[in-house]
């Protein structure tokens, strides 16, 4: 109840009491007035009684007049009107009854005093009666005169009494309440006073409880609500406060563990942030540079260029606050700490309280900008200083550079030359016809983007003399689709080796043509030629015939002797010695490819490792838009299929790393058949025939995978249409005789895969090539050429052989020749799922003497949360081993440095810390950790180019294995 509802209710309840009394105060009015009246009415009747006693004395005295008769009658009427009225109205009935009855008594005699009018005694008895009647009359009405005087007195005394009464109800009533309003009041007010002091003290899960439903309750409603939104205002403000907290703490996360050193400014110039990469790269604590003026001068100690940076710097500012808040790059030599001088890009972004900057470190690619453009200049010396002619042909055919020697050759500038086409050239045939456009050699590269060797034609130069060159033409290949850039043409002048030629095919076809026989010998007598009118005449070719001298004592020669015998065995001899010296230049050719694409994989593989890092660690990062990570996904997409490559050269240089162990190779290729079936399609059919109690072989798993991938694929892409392939395997003997036709062999048991197709099939001046690297007869960027030369690779590498046989129309027949192991076979390994990437916080001393690599390992194991110790060669390691405090719990070197290798510096640091594990690094595997590919058991290696995924994982296999593992072997 309000307090406003609690008033009306005193009030009420008083109007009520007074409501109650008006009835008493009504009836007793009341009362007062007819007792009042009554009172008067008596006066009245006593008046009206002395009245008529007087009139009647009169009409006694005179009986004869006639108005006290008439007086008489009045009066008498009026008394008997007021002694009714009285006696009706009396609050003494019985006294007014009396009065009427003395009324109506005095009034009969008044009446018979006039009807029958005496004298004398009679009329003096008649007048003391009448008096005594009126003075009954009087007597009667005076004294219910004085009763109801009484009466009144009463009744006011009552009436007073009630209005006391009443008012002493009704300020008690109003008191009472007062009181108990005050009483509410107090108690409603004090709570919401501690309510008020709790909300004051922030204590807003305080409730006030008040009793009533009245203005202070709606007043605590109201503060419970209010507390109730501050507090939901409060968790909001927390969970907000929370929100950006934990946002800052993810900034802070990633500012901290950014690829790139970054720094933030406030707007006194204060750097109030920089992050790890900031100080490890450069060098500068907060105590270095506190402010942007001491970062002036320490990172730019010429004042000159410091200027000059300065100004640049503001102008970049201001343009960014105009523009919205990107502070464009700009590029600067910086002296760090150590005083090595960084080339950075820097750029920023505006903030409300500052300046984000961040640093890209550019120091490595202008090293390698410069060292590609000295290289380009030694290649270009190189190229002016040839005496073979060059020219750079663009897809339309027109000529883009030449090299001097080709100005020189051609008989014009290269000002002339660049307004050349294939269309104006003329050259002729070797037999003086006119060369087709279509057939021209640059044109044919053009159109099916093969190179094209030992061309030749001629060329009527300005001079009008016809000149003729050897061409050879090699086409370059760019971009993502591996599209025709440009085909490069060298050009050697054979003018006159070959009309020195055609001269002496001239002469030998007139010998050669002659009907008389000629011979010609040696000063000795030994026959060099013979023509075919000999051989006509006398029957026997020139290696049937021979003329030996005959000398005397003197040394002269004074006879000939012609000797003539059957050398068709020699001759059979002779060219199996040439085959065999075939296959063996062939052999050593492919062994000396394999060596150089060993070493060139190496650099590459380096080079490939940079590339690939730094993009995965960008792609990590926060990328503006999504047009700059896709270019990122597409280089690294490039890198790695360049990775691919590398691995299959290394394959075929038996560079490979492999782990090999004892398998039964029938296992091993009935877990590939559901892969080859589907590399192969529907449309040929796959012959599965195991031999029976296969001998197991010593090899790694996954070179079997890469032998029957590129086998299979090779066979799909010689059937058209629909045809079988087969793949067998058998127990075999190679004996001696074998060998001795195939000096590739040695003897012994073998386990022989026998892989064959029912397509095109191959000639003999193509099986020559097969094996070879980056030959292939399919359409440009339809294959790498690599495919059978990775098998050859892998075969040679487990010191087996390979035989091919095919024939035009009938197919081909691949044999592969693994030498048998005398251990026991293994099971196959299931593949494993990737794991996720797991750091650590262990310390690692990486050692690099690749600055590229060595910044992206180090980066990468950071990112890791792994401490870092690098060394950029092997004294720098050594003397970090020494003086580093704490424990070092792994080795990752590369494997190939100047001063020692990294077998010899595992060897050292193994005996300053002998608890240390050790992980091997390299583009390629050296002998210095294994033999011809092959790694020892207990050696962890982890090959280049690596992912983050792959370093993860390698550096926490090391860390958690039980063994040491340093035992790298020669």
């Amino acid at each position: 109840m309000s307090i406003r509802h609690r008033l009306w209710f005193l009030t009420a309840l008083a109007l009520l009491a007074g409501l109650l009394s008006i009835p008493v105060f009504v009836r007793l009015s009341v009362e007062l007035t007819r007792i009042a009246c009554a009172r008067d009415e008596g006066d009245q009747l006593i008046q009206a009684t002395v009245a008529l006693v007087t009139i009647n004395r009169d009409y006694l005295d005179r009986p004869d007049h006639p108005r006290p008769r008439q007086q008489i009658l009045l009066a008498s009427q009026r008394i008997r009107h007021l002694a009714g009225t009285l006696a009706a109205e009396t609050a003494e009935p019985g006294l007014g009854q009396l009065i009427r009855q003395d009324a109506e008594l005095l009034l009969q005699q008044v009446h018979e005093m006039m009807e029958s009018p005496d004298s004398g005694i009679q009329l003096e008895d008649k007048r003391r009666s009448l008096l005594l009647g009126s003075q009954n009359l009087v007597d009667h009405t005076l004294r219910l005169n004085s009763l109801s005087q009484d009466l009144i007195a009463r009744r006011w005394r009552t009436l007073g009494w009630l209005l006391g009464g009443f008012v002493v109800l009704l300020l008690a009533s109003l008191t009472l309440g007062t009181l108990l309003l005050s009483r509410h009041l107090r108690r409603s007010l004090g709570r919401l006073q501690q309510g008020v002091h709790h909300f004051g003290q922030g204590n807003l899960e305080y409730r006030l409880q008040l009793a009533g439903r009245d203005e202070l309750e709606e007043l605590a409603d109201d503060f419970n609500r209010m507390a109730e939104q501050l507090a939901a205002s409060r968790r909001e403000r927390q969970q907000a406060l929370e929100r950006l907290r934990s946002s800052e703490e993810k900034f802070r996360q990633l500012f901290d563990q950014a690829p790139i050193p970054m720094g933030l400014t406030n707007r006194a110039g204060e750097i109030t942030e920089r992050n790890r990469r900031f100080i490890d790269l450069l060098g500068y604590s907060a105590e270095d540079v506190p402010d942007l003026t001491s970062w002036w001068l320490r990172a730019y100690p010429d004042p000159t260029a410091r200027e000059a940076v300065i100004a640049s710097w503001q102008t970049a500012v201001t343009l960014a606050a105009a523009t919205g808040g990107t502070i464009q790059p700009s590029a600067h030599s910086i002296r760090c700490r150590n005083g090595q001088i960084r080339f950075m890009e820097i750029s920023g972004i505006l903030l409300d309280d500052g300046i984000l900057a961040s640093f890209l470190d550019l120091t490595d690619r202008r090293r390698a900008e410069e060292e590609l453009r000295a290289s380009e200049a030694r290649y270009r010396s190189m190229v002016n200083a040839l005496s073979e002619g060059l020219l750079v042909f663009d897809p339309q055919g027109r000529i883009q550079s030449c090299n001097p020697a080709a100005e020189r050759l051609l008989g014009m500038p290269m000002e002339l030359m660049q307004h050349k086409s294939l269309s104006d050239w003329q050259p002729v045939r070797e037999d003086g016809s006119p060369y087709p456009q279509t057939e021209l050699p640059v044109a044919r590269t053009l159109e099916d983007g093969r190179p094209r060797r030992d061309m030749v034609l001629g060329d009527i130069g300005p001079d009008g003399r016809l000149n003729w060159f050897l061409l050879n033409c090699e086409p370059v290949f760019e971009g993502q689709d591996n599209s025709l850039s440009s085909v490069v043409v060298s050009i050697t002048d054979i003018t006159r080796r070959f009309l020195a030629e055609q001269e002496s095919r001239r002469l030998f076809m007139a010998v050669e043509q002659s009907p008389d026989t000629v011979l010609i010998t040696d000063p000795r007598g030994n026959i060099q030629y013979v023509n075919p009118a000999f051989e006509a005449t006398c029957g026997y070719s020139r290696q049937e015939a021979s003329i030996s001298p005959v000398r005397n004592p003197q040394g002269q020669i004074v006879n000939y002797v012609a000797v003539k015998r059957d050398i068709s065995e020699e001759l059979r001899l002779h060219a199996e010695q040439e085959n065999l010296q075939r296959q063996l230049h062939h052999a050593q050719r492919l062994e000396s490819v394999g060596r150089l694409a060993g070493g060139v994989a190496h650099d590459f593989n380096n080079k490939l490792g940079v590339i690939l890092g730094r993009a995965e660690l960008a792609l990590m990062s926060e990328l503006p838009d999504e047009a700059l990570r896709q270019s990122l996904e597409e280089i690294r997409s490039a890198a790695m299929q360049s990775a691919e490559l590398t691995r299959q050269l290394l394959a075929f240089a038996r560079r490979q790393t492999i782990l090999p162990r004892p398998l039964d190779l029938n296992d091993v290729i009935t877990g590939l058949l559901k892969m080859l079936r589907r590399l192969i399609g529907e449309d040929i059919a796959l012959d599965w025939i195991p031999g029976a109690e296969l001998y197991p072989v010593l090899l790694d798993p996954t070179q079997v995978d890469q032998i029957l991938a590129n086998l299979a694929v090779n066979a799909r892409d010689a059937i058209q249409g629909v045809g079988k392939l087969t793949i067998e395997t058998a127990n075999v003997r190679v004996d001696a005789d074998y060998c001795a036709r195939r000096p590739e062999a040695v003897p012994g048991d073998y386990v022989m895969i026998s892989v064959s197709d029912t397509g095109s099939g191959m000639d003999q001046e193509l099986q020559h090539k097969i094996f070879e690297p980056f030959f292939t007869t399919k359409e440009v960027g339809e294959g790498t050429g690599l495919g059978l030369a990775t098998v050859y690779g892998i075969v040679k590498q487990n010191k087996g052989f390979v035989y091919l046989y095919s024939e035009p129309g009938q197919g081909s027949t691949f044999k592969i020749y693994l030498p048998r192991h005398t251990g026991t076979a293994q099971e196959a390994d299931v593949a494993a799922e990737p794991l996720a990437i797991i750091g650590g916080t262990e310390t690692i001393l990486l050692v690099e003497d690749e600055g590229g690599i060595r910044n992206l390992a180090q980066s990468m194991l950071e990112l890791l949360g792994y401490t870092v110790l690098c060394a950029e060669n092997p004294s720098a390691a050594l003397a970090l081993a020494d003086a580093h405090p704490g424990d070092i719990d792994l080795l990752l070197s590369d494997v190939v440095m100047p001063e020692m290798n990294g077998r010899e510096l595992a060897e050292r640091i193994r005996v300053r810390r002998p608890g240390i594990r050790c992980l091997f690094m390299s583009g390629y595997t050296a002998d210095v950790i294994a033999h011809r590919g092959v790694l020892e058991q207990g050696t962890h290696f982890l090959p280049k180019p690596f992912s983050l995924d792959a370093l993860a994982g390698k550096v926490r296999e090391v860390l958690d294995s039980s063994a040491l593992s340093i035992n790298a072997p020669q």
